[in-house]
């Protein structure tokens, strides 16, 4: 085998190649250190093991995903553009990633499962913070919008819910946007 040097990264761009094309049940060390030319013992020097190279390959999907979403990147936007990009990047990232909604916590076993869980879980609470710093930044927003008892925490908790079932059920958000719009403005 021709020994090329790679990076992490590099290895992590070729596992979010074949996790596009196969799923993330078609990933494994060898396909990896073959598409990036490399003996397989060298991925042991970036990962330890098959679960640390999909547990890596999985965040990397999630950062890839919803990339735009960092808070420097989309500051000024109003609240229901920015709940409407974001399930837009989901919607495009189920077009990238075929399979990985459904399979991403799955098919891993064990310690790795949870592993997996819980980046998701990061992963969604990252947006969430977005969708909340989002929310406060927007001038428009009506001072009146939220009391103790309609709180901005759970109102996050709802829209974002309402993101993950329309993406699930391929529906679109038109009428939880509309939903926004009459509740906070």
């Amino acid at each position: 085998m021709n020994i090329n040097v790679t990076t992490k990264e590099e290895i992590l761009r070729t596992s979010r190649a074949i996790v596009a094309e196969n799923g993330i049940s078609g990933l494994n060390m060898r396909k990896v250190a073959e598409a990036c030319g490399v003996a397989l013992g060298s991925l042991y020097n970036y990962f330890s093991s098959k679960d640390d190279l999909m547990t890596a390959t999985v965040e990397s999907v999630w950062k890839d995903i919803f990339s735009e979403f960092q808070l420097e990147r989309l500051q000024a936007v109003p609240f229901p553009e920015y709940v409407k990009k974001l399930y837009q990047s989901a919607k495009v990232g189920s077009v990238l990633y075929p399979r990985f909604f459904a399979e991403h916590s799955i098919i891993f076993t064990g310690a790795a499962r949870s592993n997996a869980r819980a980046l998701m879980e990061s992963c969604f609470s990252d947006l969430k913070v977005g969708l909340k710093h989002c929310l406060s930044s927007d001038p428009s927003v009506s001072a009146a919008a939220f009391t103790d008892e309609f709180r901005v925490d759970t109102f996050i908790d709802f829209v974002f819910s309402f993101l993950i079932y329309s993406l699930g059920q391929n529906k679109d958000i038109d009428f939880l946007v509309e939903v926004i719009r009459r509740t906070i403005y």
